[in-house]
């Protein structure tokens, strides 16, 4: 999972972080890029790799190596597909699914009986491979009917063909995995467990949108004390995400049924008690608030299947973007506004100055 955040406007973080793009569409703010390893069930974030905002974020993934072990399922966006970072994964004994572009790994060299196919990468085809690597290709399409529904919805990318309707809704979606048993592992349940990825858009927007209650940049104007800000907020949010899933266990719920913004609510109220709490009655109080989280009244509702149009609501200005060519003008520190206040017609429309008298300006 990937994120880009704004940092403060500082010429330390400008040298380290960098800008996005140029010119036109140069990015407002330095921008640091992220990316996370997170649990899908709990939304806790495991790990995390930052770097300056033009790093790659296949090359970030592969920091990520580190946290990952056997039995994992690691599944990935399209832009994480590599068979080589694919290699490192099963030389860890973990298991990969992810998405695919649609031109990429259409030889089909056996094809099992629920329709999905395999292929073989050979080391002489890619440089870097160390022995022949087998992957698993899922083809599916989503349901005629909703499907013509679906493709009335706008498109996520302002950079699509069209600005109304979104088309590719209706194309064979393809995913990739390194579970090569059909019996095992249906292609209909690999799909349905792919689709589980998105939960993790919500562990960003609860960093973001409610816990940090704020869309400004990281404020800290040094790159050191930017990347302490933010392992700060980690460390938070996988404190937080810790605690609700203690409270999910209680009741054998699935986390996700467990608020968020709740769960800040009530690790606030515990804090404010922690002083005054003697080591006897610290547990009964952490019952008491697992108690307040999985209450009925304030658990969220279970997931139900939605489609949104992935668009921002935000106000449409007619300002332009401040650049850093955007600068304020400074005068003397004894200027006052009454210095610059002329009264009359401009110079340039008064009547020529009387013969032999003086104008005063």
């Amino acid at each position: 999972m990937a994120h880009i955040r704004d940092v403060a406007e500082t010429k330390a973080n400008v040298t380290y972080f960098g800008r996005r793009c140029s010119g036109k569409t140069q990015s407002p703010f330095p921008q640091l890029h992220c990316v996370y390893l997170a649990e899908v069930g709990t939304h806790a974030i495991v790990d995390a790799m930052v770097a300056p905002c033009t790093t790659s974020e296949q090359c970030l993934a592969k920091g990520l190596l580190r946290s990952i072990g056997p039995g994992m399922l690691v599944m990935t966006d399209r832009g994480f597909v590599g068979v080589c970072f694919l290699q490192e994964l099963v030389e860890r004994s973990a298991s990969f699914l992810g998405r695919i572009s649609q031109h990429v790994f259409k030889h089909k060299q056996q094809i099992l009986k629920d329709g999905s196919y395999l292929v073989t990468f050979l080391p002489k085809e890619y440089p870097g491979l160390k022995k022949p690597l087998t992957l698993r290709i899922i083809e599916y399409r989503i349901e005629e009917k909703v499907a013509t529904r679906l493709e009335h919805i706008t498109p996520s990318r302002v950079s699509s063909g069209s600005l109304s309707t979104n088309p590719d809704i209706s194309k064979v979606h393809r995913i990739a995995t390194t579970l090569l048993d059909p019996d095992l592992y249906g292609a209909r349940d690999l799909c349905v467990l792919y689709h589980e990825r998105w939960e993790i858009e919500l562990a960003i927007d609860e960093i973001k949108d409610h816990q940090r209650l704020s869309s400004q940049p990281l404020r800290s104007k040094l790159p050191i004390l930017v990347l302490q800000e933010l392992y700060a907020l980690l460390l938070a949010h996988y404190a937080i995400r810790a605690f609700l899933l203690q409270a999910a266990q209680t009741k054998g719920l699935d986390p996700d049924r467990v608020s968020f913004t709740e769960g800040i609510r009530v690790l606030k109220s515990g804090l404010n008690l922690s002083p005054f709490l003697t080591p006897a009655r610290t547990d009964r109080a952490l019952m008491r608030l697992h108690a307040d989280l999985v209450h009925p009244h304030r658990l969220l509702p279970p997931r139900r299947l939605r489609f949104n149009c992935r668009v921002v609501k935000q106000t449409c200005t007619r300002f332009r973007r401040k650049k850093p060519e955007h600068q304020q003008v400074k005068l003397p520190s004894s200027t006052t506004f009454a210095d610059l206040v002329v009264t009359g017609p401009p110079v340039s429309q008064r009547s020529p100055t009387p013969l032999g008298l003086l104008e005063i300006v």
